[in-house]
């Protein structure tokens, strides 16, 4: 979901993993770098609401190597073509 008007005239790119438990986000400025995050544990937040990436408790984020294994998969998606696609 993104707002569009005059306060937000430019969609950022974007990309997303989902899991069955979790949906990483990941939004990109025009230039590649990550310009915002967001990481949702969908058993407890089914909405989306709560984005625990900024919430203060860092026992809330994903460990290093899920995190790793999310960026993989993201890599992945913006690589592939046809079939070759998870």
């Amino acid at each position: 979901e993104y707002f569009h008007g005059d306060s937000a005239p430019q969609v950022p790119t974007w990309r997303s993993v989902r899991t069955r438990r979790t949906q990483y986000v990941r939004y990109y400025a025009a230039s590649g770098r990550v310009t915002f995050a967001e990481f949702y544990r969908l058993r407890r937040d089914p909405w989306q609401l709560h984005n625990v990436l900024y919430d203060g408790r860092r026992a809330n984020n994903p460990s290093r190597r899920f995190s790793a294994r999310l960026s993989r998969w993201i890599h992945r998606g913006k690589t592939c073509k046809g079939v070759a696609c998870p």
